[in-house]
C-alpha cells in the first residue's frame, strides 16, 4: 500500500503544482478527481545483471515450461515487457482499488502492430518469480523481427489526474473568478485550457516515464497515461507500450 507520508508528499507537490498553472481555485475539486497510481521509469538500460526484475523490452524471463505466445498465423509474438510484483505492490492504492497479487509475474507480448484491425495480445500472469529462464524467440518475431532494446523499470508512486475526456469543461471554467465589464485586457485563459496544459505536463512527463491507475492491472477501465481508459485496455496498452519503446 501506498504509504500515508507518501499520498501527502504528492498531494502537497500537485496542490502546488495546480496553483503554479493557475488552477489554485480548482484544485479541490480537481484533487478529488485524481486516483493513486504508478509511474513507470523505463529510462535505464538493462544490462541483464538481474533475472526476474521489471523490465521492458529485450529478452523475457520466464518459466522453463512456458511456451512463448503466438499469433494465430503461429508467429511468434513480440515481447514488450514483465513486471514483477513485488515491486508494484509497495504503491497499491489505499481506497481498494487496483489491488493486485503481492508476488509474480505479468508478461505483456503483441502481434502484429496494424492500425483499425484488433491487435493480437497476450497478458500472461505467473505466480512464482523463481527459476526463470532468459529466453530468445525462435526466429523473426511479429512486430518487424528485431527486439526493443531492453530497459530496466523503476517503479514510483504517483497522483494520477483523469484525461481531457473526463474532465467537464463547463464546471471548470465556472469557477473562474468573473472579469470587470470595463477590463479591457485580453481574454485571459480559461481554467479547462490551463487544466489541459498541467495534465500534459503531469501525468506525461517524459516518454520514458509512464504511468496510470492500477485499476487496468486488475480488470477495471482506468488508467489515464499510457492507456486512456479504453474498453480494451490491454489492446491499447499494447500498442502504445509498442510504439514508445526505442529499438535498436
Amino acid at each position: 500500500m501506498i504509504k500515508p507520508e507518501q499520498c501527502e508528499r504528492l498531494t502537497r507537490k500537485a496542490r502546488k503544482t495546480l496553483e503554479e498553472y493557475g488552477l489554485g481555485v480548482a484544485a479541490d475539486l480537481l484533487l478529488s478527481s485524481s486516483r493513486w497510481g504508478i509511474r513507470l521509469d523505463v529510462s535505464t538500460l538493462d544490462e541483464y545483471r538481474r533475472t526476474g526484475n521489471s523490465r521492458v523490452g529485450g529478452h523475457p524471463d520466464l518459466p522453463s515450461g512456458m511456451e512463448w505466445p503466438v499469433t494465430q498465423e503461429g508467429v511468434p509474438m513480440t515481447f514488450l515487457a514483465q513486471l514483477n510484483l513485488v515491486d508494484l505492490s509497495p504503491y497499491t492504492p489505499n481506497d481498494g482499488r487496483g489491488t493486485l497479487p503481492e508476488r509474480g509475474m505479468l508478461y505483456f507480448f503483441v502481434g502484429t502492430d496494424e492500425s483499425a484491425s484488433p491487435i493480437e495480445h497476450r497478458v500472461i500472469f505467473e505466480p512464482s518469480s523463481h527459476n526463470l529462464i532468459r529466453r530468445e524467440s525462435e526466429g523473426d518475431t511479429a512486430l518487424d523481427g528485431a527486439p526493443f532494446v531492453a530497459h530496466s523499470v523503476t517503479v514510483l508512486p504517483n497522483l494520477e489526474f483523469p484525461t481531457y475526456a473526463y474532465i467537464d469543461a463547463n464546471v471548470l471554467n465556472e469557477l473562474s473568478p468573473p472579469r470587470l465589464e470595463n477590463d479591457e485586457a485580453e481574454a485571459e485563459v480559461s481554467l479547462y485550457d490551463r487544466y489541459l496544459e498541467f495534465e500534459s505536463s503531469w501525468n506525461h512527463p517524459s516518454t520514458l516515464n509512464w504511468g496510470g491507475c492500477l485499476d487496468i492491472l486488475t480488470g477495471s477501465i482506468r488508467m489515464p497515461s499510457i492507456v486512456p481508459c479504453y474498453r480494451s485496455h490491454w489492446e491499447k496498452s499494447t500498442i502504445i507500450m509498442s510504439r514508445r519503446v526505442r529499438r535498436s
